[in-house]
């Protein structure tokens, strides 16, 4: 069995990119490998739910919630979503998102704190919980075949993404933490970056990831 995921932030085009690849491929499937949908045991969306209670009660606890119940909960989903039906043959399973996020939020940190976004207890206070969930992605998780990381230009990500960056500076420092996440992991796994513009189609990227695919046959 193959295995590849697309990854990227959002408004990149991720599941966009899965489909069609899913379309193209013959005998392949999907799995989504975010967090806002059910999965496995189904506990992911319970954390979940609690997560944002907790946020609305207090950041803190908020922040204890993510790293103590939330996170553990999905590392553990995450290690058996990508570990399951690796002996089936002749198969393509195609991942629609990675836990590589969980190393790109340490990056973001760095980022922010050097741009004084975020104040430093702040940064203080979340960084060594980061570092540890991306120290532990990068040297425990199950390595695929690749991962293809969308990268948009920030312009592209800002529009796209639905609010979820308040200016085109954030889009740009998650675009450039994607990039430092890719760089520590391609040391263990196999990393391609696609670069979206403007004028790129989801046609010309699934091309790409088809080609990819080939020539390592």
């Amino acid at each position: 069995m193959k295995r590849i995921s697309v990854a990227g932030q959002d408004g990149s085009g991720k599941s966009t990119l899965c489909a069609s690849l899913n379309a193209a491929i013959p005998n392949s499937s999907i799995q989504y490998a975010g967090k806002n949908r059910s999965h496995l045991f189904e506990l992911s969306p319970y954390a979940l739910q609690l997560l944002d209670k907790s946020k609305e009660v207090s950041s803190l606890l908020g922040l204890i919630v993510k790293h103590t119940i939330f996170y553990p909960i999905e590392y553990i989903e995450n290690r058996m979503r990508f570990s399951l039906g690796k002996s089936i043959t002749d198969h393509v399973k195609i991942y629609d998102r990675h836990p590589i996020d969980r190393s790109v939020g340490r990056h973001s940190l760095q980022l922010k704190r050097a741009q004084r976004q975020i104040p430093w207890l702040h940064f203080v206070l979340r960084f060594p919980a980061a570092y540890f969930w991306d120290f532990l992605y990068r040297f425990t998780f199950p390595r695929i075949d690749c991962v293809y990381i969308l990268l948009p230009e920030p312009e592209i990500a800002f529009t796209r993404s639905k609010g979820q960056y308040k200016t085109v500076l954030e889009a740009e420092i998650r675009r450039i933490a994607y990039e430092r996440a890719a760089k520590s992991w391609a040391k263990r796994q196999k990393i391609v970056i696609l670069e979206v513009f403007s004028q790129t189609t989801v046609e010309e990227l699934s091309q790409s990831i088809l080609h990819n695919l080939l020539s390592k046959n």
